[in-house]
């Protein structure tokens, strides 16, 4: 299955964040395995070593490309609940995705902002690059050697606490929801809910307090069929009776470029200060480094 992968931006104050479009081909189907995120991507490594295939391709969609596949059915007029890459949602698969959402260093993670009269948390959002991940498995690394070396931190945002509240408008450069709303079924013209969980627990291998994006389907009580599920609620260590993934291969995908004051210079800043994820914080840290050399 092909997914084209359209070219998106975020603004967030006076920074902006674009990643270019891409394309990547991924099953249809979800593979269900019951294990945690971690473990996942360790067999997926070993599937690869047996079927003599890159490790180097190894790939779960990200909640950004699983929202372009939504984007390209409502695109055409169709419904996403009857996507076909979604059939298994409804069969009680859970989908892991390479998307998380992180509590900020320093940051209360019970502490809440109202926003338009709605509860809200301030999260990080990340992305981990498991083709590395994978590559250093192979090589005979641990997860625990890892640690956080592979997660890449896009930005900070407030997130609604959902709590299974209606997805009305989404973001469509980390595909996560912007804004939500407690409307009773059948909501016409919206399809998916949202759930965060306020107050994760620490990751043991990240050692930061992170929870996995993860996709499923949603049931309404008396009611034929149901809608998508986008929950921030579970950890990545642990396993669950439904979880599964969808192997991708990915092609090659574009660096976020990140421009506004002097960040577009300092592209990857994100990733070189791992501990300054505000915006402007950052750029102190780029300039300060600029005068160092």
């Amino acid at each position: 299955m092909r997914i084209d992968v359209p070219e998106s931006s975020y603004s967030q104050g006076n920074v902006t964040y674009t990643r270019p479009g891409y394309v990547i081909e991924c099953q249809k189907d979800l593979t269900k395995i019951n294990y945690g995120f971690y473990e996942s991507v360790v067999i997926m490594v070993q599937t690869a070593k047996d079927g003599n295939w890159p490790v180097s391709n190894i790939h779960l969609i990200t909640q950004a490309e699983a929202h372009a596949i939504e984007k390209s059915y409502l695109s055409k007029g169709m419904d996403p609940l009857e996507a076909p890459e979604f059939a298994d949602y409804f069969k009680r698969i859970w989908e892991w995705t390479l998307t998380g959402l992180r509590v900020p260093e320093g940051l209360d993670p019970v502490k809440s902002e109202k926003r338009k009269g709605e509860d809200g948390y301030i999260r990080h959002v990340f992305e981990t690059d498991v083709a590395e991940a994978a590559l250093r498995l192979n090589a005979g690394e641990t997860w625990k050697d890892i640690g956080d070396s592979c997660n890449r931190v896009l930005y900070d945002r407030w997130f609604s606490t959902g709590e299974g509240r209606v997805v009305t408008k989404w973001n469509d450069f980390d595909g996560l929801p912007e804004e939500t709303a407690d409307i009773p079924y059948p909501h016409e013209g919206h399809y998916a809910h949202w759930h965060l969980n306020t107050n994760p627990g620490k990751d043991g291998i990240s050692g930061h307090y992170d929870v996995a994006v993860k996709r499923r389907g949603y049931w309404h009580y008396g009611v034929v069929g149901g809608c998508l599920n986008v929950t921030a609620d579970y950890e990545r260590l642990y396993a669950y009776s439904h979880d599964g993934f969808r192997q991708a291969v990915r092609g090659s995908v574009p660096e976020i470029k990140t421009q506004g004051h002097f960040l577009d210079v300092y592209a990857n800043s994100f990733r070189k200060y791992p501990g300054s994820r505000n915006p402007e914080k950052v750029l102190d840290d780029a300039c300060r480094d600029m005068k160092e050399k």
